[in-house]
């Protein structure tokens, strides 16, 4: 690659340097992170998230909802504000107004870091497709794909498990075991990405629940129909993670204005949103880490030895 991707100094040039990427970034954690939140409701809602799990496609949700079908955002991030890790100086202040009840935002943190007294909507995804998501969302963004993917692969989730306590932006397991506990919390609730797939009028019932918004059969349909592969990728630029990935590329990366384009990784897309992608996709020996990282890092805590069974246990669809 003529221009290696740069992080605070640090070349990147194949994705078996993610390594560096988590080690470049844990160094600017602090052990106390600021309130992102000045004075929180106990109205507000958060989607939570480890990312690559639904986080776009439920804020979509959530704003259709409470607005009655705005459609005339700029970006999902601008009505529902990102909550962004503490070393990430992000141009917004999210302590305004926002126009419509009850106030929303989404986030990517562990229960011990999120605003506390608000309502949360965790959303979580089978390890291996989020893994596989994952790595094609950044490896768009850090410019590193080759045609190599087993190997490429592989060498990322190395590093993710190498790393998982740095990777503070994308810790899925760390993430995951911190909300297990609050699992049963009346202001906490729980999806999972495969539900949202398979009986998604459940689902918009139980968010709309959730928030106190009454769900009309028109708002129902309205909201449905807005929230479709086909609705969201014809109106792309509202769901493309823009602001995020500029500052990301700017502030984090060092790249120039005129290579933004280049390196901006499509939030929707048919190839990402699937279930099974995953597991279809990988070799037999990277799905065994991933199990093995789920029975170190989940199953101590919760008791559950695989998504599968959690998510038996946890999934609203039996209720």
């Amino acid at each position: 690659m003529d221009n290696p991707v740069k992080y605070a100094g640090t070349p990147f040039k194949s994705l078996d340097t993610f390594a560096s990427m988590w080690e470049e970034f844990a160094t600017h954690v602090t052990p106390t992170p600021p309130p992102r939140l000045r004075e929180s409701r106990d109205t507000d809602t958060l989607i939570v998230t480890p990312g690559k799990t639904g986080t776009t496609w439920v804020q979509q949700m959530v704003h259709q909802l409470r607005t009655g079908g705005d459609d005339e955002f700029d970006e999902i991030d601008s009505v529902v504000p990102y909550l962004p890790p503490q070393w990430i100086d992000y141009d917004i202040n999210i302590n305004v107004e926002q126009k419509w009840f009850p106030r929303c935002f989404k986030n990517h943190d562990t229960y011990e870091w999120v605003p506390k007294g608000c309502r949360y909507i965790y959303i979580i995804r089978d390890p291996v497709d989020t893994m596989y998501s994952m790595y094609r969302y950044l490896s768009v963004m850090l410019g590193t794909e080759t045609d190599n993917f087993n190997r490429d692969f592989e060498n990322f989730i190395d590093s993710v498990l190498m790393h998982y306590r740095d990777a503070v932006f994308f810790d899925y397991w760390g993430n995951l075991a911190s909300w297990i506990p609050r699992y049963s919390n009346p202001n906490l609730l729980w999806l999972h990405y495969e539900d949202l797939h398979e009986d998604i009028d459940l689902c918009l019932e139980r968010i709309s629940g959730f928030i106190g918004v009454p769900l009309t059969r028109k708002l129902k349909e309205l909201v449905l129909n807005r929230s479709t592969f086909d609705y969201m990728s014809s109106n792309v630029d509202k769901f493309d993670d823009r602001p995020s990935q500029t500052l990301f590329h700017l502030a984090v990366m060092k790249r120039k204005p005129e290579e933004l384009d280049r390196f901006m990784a499509p939030k929707v897309r048919l190839s990402g949103g699937g279930i099974g992608q995953g597991k279809s996709n990988i070799s037999q020996n990277v799905a065994n880490k991933i199990d093995e990282a789920w029975q170190k890092l989940v199953t101590p805590n919760s008791g559950f030895h695989n998504y599968k069974e959690m998510r038996e246990s946890f999934t609203i669809l039996k209720a």
